[in-house]
């Protein structure tokens, strides 16, 4: 776990970040309310917008009080790296609801979540864009530092080269189907 208690580019805490994850944790009386805490705090100060860029880096997130479920889970990790609950990020998908029911808006995308570390829990996932505890609807593909590390699939560009990647994943509770 001390692992995640690095900085990464993406991970960074200014002075303003770290002063809001230490008024978050403010109340807290064990150490698995400082990341619900933290989740709280960070849904509630930064609006919610599905994306599909790259995420920024936990300030750039922070100061634009917006930002992807990517870009939120920078911010809650950075702000859970600085007081010292170690954080990791996911990327993965959320599985629709088999009912038909409304979803977020980029439920069916890649999306990025966090995971803090609790002694003699574990690690307990955090999506601070949906403001829930991660279920069995969130697949994991991949964790890291941050989403440079966890990301599925990066394209390097080259030089008078085009690319294209054409994929598609479809989530659902209780079937697995693949297309590409």
């Amino acid at each position: 776990p001390d692992v995640f208690l690095r900085d990464t580019d993406l991970t960074e805490c200014n002075p303003e970040l770290r002063a809001f994850a230490r008024d978050a944790v403010k109340g807290a009386k064990t150490e698995l309310d400082k990341p619900h805490f933290l989740m709280r705090a960070v849904s509630e100060a930064i609006a919610f917008e599905g994306s599909e860029a790259d995420p920024v880096s936990a300030v750039d997130a922070f100061k634009a009080k917006k930002g992807g479920s990517g870009d939120l889970a920078h911010v809650f990790i950075a702000a859970a790296r600085s007081v010292d609950v170690p954080a990791r990020f996911v990327s993965g998908y959320l599985a629709s609801e088999s009912d038909g029911a409304e979803r977020a808006p980029d439920a069916s995308d890649l999306r990025g979540w966090a995971e803090a570390y609790v002694d003699g829990l574990g690690w307990i996932g955090f999506d601070p864009s949906i403001c829930l505890c991660m279920h069995d609807g969130h697949v994991r593909l991949a964790t890291a530092l941050d989403w440079l590390g966890a990301a599925p699939l990066r394209v390097a560009p080259t030089l008078l080269a085009t690319r294209s990647v054409d994929a598609r994943a479809i989530v659902s509770q209780g079937q697995a189907q693949r297309q590409s």
